[in-house]
């Protein structure tokens, strides 16, 4: 059950307002769900918190926060595919040669990403060029397909730099 801490207010001498995080040795499950959302839980064996997001009859969806939620990986060109399972993160593909104009198509192998998910992305590049971000494609479940252009009148010459976030 939820412990709850005290605070001081105007009309009432204390109140039982914010739920003292869960502090434990393993992270949380699905199973834990005797919790309101908003609640946090501190996984002690792995320095890593979790925030509760939502929780119904039959399952709880926890979400990690601070240094662990966020993913990052690279590929070199001409691979165009990586696998980085988190709600935040950042995929680099290098020595890219884009021509003015020109499309690619990116694949990010992600559990998270399924139909129906809300997915905030942002395309850049290094070097000459000016990618653009075109389109954002839930595939098959766990796939993110992101299309892009080369929006400048001269090849891209760099990194390709797509960030995102799942909702």
């Amino acid at each position: 059950m939820v412990r709850l801490n005290q605070s001081y207010g105007l009309e009432t001498p204390i109140s039982n307002d914010y739920p003292l995080p869960v502090i434990s040795r393993r992270a949380p499950t699905v199973n834990d769900r005797n919790y309101i959302a908003g609640q946090l839980w501190l996984d002690q064996e792995n320095s890593q918190f979790y925030l509760l997001g939502s929780v119904n009859a039959a399952s709880a969806n926890w979400l990690p926060t601070g240094r662990d939620a966020l993913q990052s990986g690279s590929a070199a060109s001409p691979t165009t595919t990586l696998t980085l399972n988190a709600r935040v993160g950042r995929a680099t593909f290098t020595g890219f040669t884009t021509a003015s104009a020109a499309s690619e198509e990116f694949t990010i192998n992600n559990s998270f990403a399924t139909a129906g998910m809300a997915i905030l992305a942002t395309v850049n590049n290094t070097g000459n060029g000016a990618m653009g971000l075109d389109s954002i494609e839930t595939g098959t479940a766990g796939t993110m397909i992101i299309n892009t252009t080369n929006n400048a009148g001269v090849p891209l010459s760099g990194d390709i730099v797509i960030t995102w976030w799942i909702l």
